[in-house]
């Protein structure tokens, strides 16, 4: 660990800690689920979550293309976990939703992910959490 320390530094630890707590949370969705969804498609389940948004907000997202976006809700859309409804008479722009199943699996992954910082809480201690959260919560002035 203390290896670790002294050749990466804080962008590239906060990168990876990222990474495997993406990757867990994914993985635990995976195993106990039949809907399998990959990370990106948590995104935008995430970017929806209980509103109704804009589908070009949507792909304002900045982390997937706007062409990869709209591929993600096709399938999220034939999966069953959101609807595309179009905005008043205009048809090209469309809003987007989850449905009840969408709606449950998000709920459920919420869960998944509340259990998730029960166990990094209970490993780092109490003190530890809170400082680390009121860090990350801090501004940087980045």
């Amino acid at each position: 660990m203390e290896e670790e320390l002294n050749e990466k530094d804080l962008f590239d630890l906060l990168s990876k800690k990222n990474r495997e707590i993406r990757k867990a949370i994914e993985d635990r969705w995976n195993n106990k689920n039949e809907i399998q969804l990959t990370k990106s498609e948590w995104f935008i389940l995430d970017r929806i979550n209980y509103g109704q948004e804009m589908l070009a907000d949507v792909c304002k997202n900045g982390e997937i293309t706007r062409q990869g976006t709209h591929k993600l809700i096709r399938k999220l859309e034939a999966q069953g976990l959101v609807k595309l409804t179009n905005l008043d008479e205009n048809k090209r722009n469309k809003y987007v939703q989850l449905t009840q199943l969408g709606l449950n699996c998000y709920e459920e992954n919420k869960a998944l992910k509340q259990a998730l910082e029960e166990r990094i809480k209970n490993a780092l201690g109490q003190a530890a959490y809170d400082e680390l959260k009121k860090t990350l919560a801090a501004d940087w002035q980045l």
